[in-house]
């Protein structure tokens, strides 16, 4: 069961977040493949974490059965506990996550494409688009600095990617001015 009442104490608002498309594509090819938790209320077993996993996997099967497919099923670890210690669980499961960089992320998508894999599969792997493939994939080819900045959030993926048409030299003269524009605005929001 979602919990969807607002009065309940393990409400989360997350479960009113729109679907991610990637994340039911990607369901739909491989499965839930991390357990969710769930604790008993009642009759009621409730998503203690994973409920975007079990929003996912309902869109995924309603397709899958209208393709006359297997339906997907999902493992739960059943936690016991007030609801203090619970909702500190739904908690901790999703903000104590450490993304990948977009660099990481990079990283894995080639890895993942030199195994003979391609762009289309990487998208569903990774729950994403293939132009988020193609962009990640870039990220490889920019000069030294531009990478760096981005490893230091200076730059996001889609503003990167714009540099990837230059060639190297202009890619670190635009991301001077890029800096440059960035220090000055920092100094007049520090003005009174």
């Amino acid at each position: 069961t979602l919990i969807t009442d607002k009065a309940h104490p393990l409400y989360d608002c997350r479960v009113g977040l729109q679907l991610n498309e990637g994340m039911v594509r990607s369901i739909m090819a491989f499965g839930v493949k991390e357990p969710i938790i769930v604790c008993k209320d009642g009759p009621n077993t409730v998503v203690v974490d994973g409920l975007q996993r079990v929003k996912s996997a309902i869109e995924a099967n309603k397709r899958l059965c209208a393709e006359n497919k297997e339906p997907v099923l999902i493992k739960a670890i059943i936690e016991r506990g007030t609801e203090e210690d619970l909702y500190g669980v739904k908690i901790l499961a999703n903000e104590c996550r450490q993304d990948d960089s977009p660099l990481i992320k990079a990283e894995k998508v080639q890895k993942y494409l030199a195994m003979g894999r391609n762009e289309a599969q990487a998208a569903i792997v990774f729950g994403t688009t293939q132009a988020t493939i193609k962009q990640l994939v870039q990220l490889l080819e920019l000069a030294p600095p531009v990478r760096a900045a981005i490893g230091r959030g200076v730059l996001t993926l889609s503003a990167a990617s714009h540099f990837a048409k230059f060639p190297r030299e202009k890619q670190v003269k635009e991301l001077e001015v890029v800096e440059s524009k960035s220090a000055t605005k920092g100094k007049k929001k520090g003005r009174v």
